[in-house]
């Protein structure tokens, strides 16, 4: 009963409680001068009257203690149940008392200021999270020219604007990107044009080369071809210079032609050193333009 009286009972009933043990206490004498009074064994009616009085006043005393204490006790329990289940809009009351429920709602003031803190923290981070959320969707959807115009909180304005400027160079550097890509593109494509036409050149002259080639294998053939036959001449020549030289006083008259002759077989034979040396070097031509033929294919 005590305990439960200690720990569990409300104030209110306390004191309802404590009010009844004090009437009961002062009702005794009330009671016992009344039954002398009655029974005429001693008392009068004044000290009835008076006891009667002790007991009015002790009970209007109870009754007003109770209401001076109760209620700004109740008031505050009531108002921190309020606090802690998220209630910021009541006002704290009896924040000037200096007793124990001045001090819990200056307490609560103190809560309650830093619980309005955190709601509007949070309001405000919900707004950067929900902002940076969009601009991340766009972002995916490739849109790059969005950008978060409304300012944040002081706190959080600086997110803002490192977002839209990360955003804006991101967006530069794309276009870079797409710029160089675009050059490479083209440099590729004149550089596979140039390869085509070098290589289809280098065929055209490889056929050219092979045709000059063909042409001096002629040449060469056509200049053995004089040089032998050339070289036939001579021979004859000098088988007509024996047989006019024995033929004596025959053809004695015919000497002066045959110098003639000679002569004309010397710059033959020079004529035909000049011929072996051309057929030489275009030899060595041939020869050359042959390896350079082996060498482009």
């Amino acid at each position: 009963m005590i305990k439960d009286f200690y720990a569990h009972y409300p104030i209110r009933k306390k004191f309802d409680l404590i009010l009844v043990v004090l009437l009961a206490l002062t009702a005794i004498p009330v009671v016992i001068g009344m039954v002398n009074l009655m029974n005429d064994t001693g008392g009068s009616v004044a000290q009835v009257v008076t006891k009667l009085g002790v007991m009015a006043a002790v009970t209007a005393f109870m009754l007003y203690a109770k209401k001076a204490i109760c209620d700004p006790y109740v008031s505050t329990v009531v108002r921190m149940e309020g606090l802690a289940a998220g209630d910021l809009a009541s006002p704290i009351l009896y924040q000037d008392h200096k007793d124990c429920v001045g001090r819990m709602s200056r307490s609560m003031l103190v809560f309650k200021d830093n619980a309005t803190e955190r709601v509007r923290s949070d309001a405000v981070l919900h707004a950067v999270v929900s902002e940076l959320t969009t601009g991340l969707q766009h972002m995916k959807n490739g849109n790059l020219t969005y950008s978060i115009d409304a300012a944040f909180d002081a706190e959080y304005d600086s997110l803002r604007r490192d977002f839209n400027a990360t955003l804006t160079q991101f967006c530069e550097l794309l276009s870079q990107t797409s710029t160089v890509a675009n050059h490479v593109l083209t440099g590729a494509s004149e550089i596979r044009s140039a390869s085509g036409d070098l290589a289809q050149r280098t065929e055209q002259q490889a056929a050219s080369l092979e045709e000059s080639a063909a042409a001096m294998r002629e040449v060469t053939s056509m200049v053995q071809q004089t040089a032998q036959n050339a070289s036939e001449v001579g021979k004859q020549v000098e088988e007509a210079h024996t047989a006019a030289t024995t033929g004596g006083d025959v053809v004695r008259r015919a000497v002066g032609a045959m110098d003639a002759i000679q002569k004309s077989s010397g710059q033959i034979t020079n004529i035909i050193d000049v011929i072996d040396g051309i057929a030489f070097q275009t030899n060595l031509l041939a020869l050359n333009a042959g390896v350079e033929a082996a060498r482009a294919g």
